[in-house]
């Protein structure tokens, strides 16, 4: 048991001293991104990196010039390992004929494992015209960035993100403010307070509020169905009236005439 613990510890240490120490061959293309050749070497040790180039040729400086009087770019490439993918990156060919003296500039992104996500790659001469021969740079400086092992802070948006920001009047889904709501930044208050809030609120409310609008009563909403019925009902009494006094008004004469035979 106690040689399998040793044998564990060992191990672990290993991947942790391979995690730490890195290397990545560093590749470059004279010819526009179309063909890619190694260049060098990056090696990194605990955060720490250091690049070492290959020796430039006359072939590679012919190529160079030629690529700047095409108005080209110099095309940087690290492999990642991963599936054989690679991070890039690219300059004009221009800024490799600026000055004899050339440094270049790299900055690594790393991510938890040591493992490269991206890469910037840069020279130290602006604006880049192009008007010495071209040369390799003579002179690099790599920076690596990893993550920062710290303690994870998760907090809450209704909380972190509402108290930072400043209240304004009317806001809102109903575009007013509750009796009970807070400004943003300001301590929660006690239950006690709240009422004496509701309190004041529903006073204030009982002073200013809109009177109801009062109720109509039957007359005033049916006035005119009254009229027309009142109307109908007297014309009806009207003609029933008129019936009765035509049959006395035919009996009156023959009365008359009646009475004169008699005499």
């Amino acid at each position: 048991m106690r040689r399998l613990l040793v044998l564990s510890l060992v191990l672990y240490s290993l991947h942790g001293l391979r995690a730490e120490s890195l290397k990545y061959d560093f590749e470059h293309s004279i010819d526009g991104g179309n063909t890619f050749s190694l260049a060098g070497s990056i090696s990194l040790d605990h955060g720490i990196a250091h690049m070492e180039r290959e020796l430039s040729s006359q072939s590679v400086s012919s190529q160079l010039q030629k690529l700047v009087e095409a108005d080209g770019f110099y095309v940087v490439r690290i492999p990642t390992g991963r599936s054989e993918r690679y991070v890039s990156a690219a300059v004009r060919a221009s800024c490799l004929a600026t000055a004899s003296d050339l440094s270049e500039r790299l900055s690594l992104l790393l991510d938890a494992h040591g493992g490269l996500m991206s890469m910037t790659y840069s020279t130290d001469t602006y604006p880049c015209r192009g008007s010495s021969t071209p040369s390799l740079p003579a002179h690099s400086v790599v920076s690596v960035q990893q993550p920062i092992d710290g303690p994870m802070v998760i907090s809450s948006p209704s909380s972190s993100m509402e108290e930072a920001l400043p209240s304004f009047p009317g806001e809102g889904s109903s575009g007013g403010s509750s009796p009970t709501s807070r400004p943003r930044g300001q301590p929660p208050q006690s239950a006690g307070q709240q009422q004496q809030q509701q309190q004041g609120a529903a006073g204030a409310a009982g002073q200013v509020g809109v009177a109801a609008p009062e109720e109509k009563t039957w007359w005033q909403k049916n006035w005119l169905m009254a009229i027309g019925v009142g109307m109908a009902v007297m014309n009806i009494l009207g003609n029933l009236a008129k019936t009765a006094q035509q049959p006395q008004q035919a009996a009156g004469p023959s009365t008359g005439t009646r009475g004169a035979a008699q005499r």
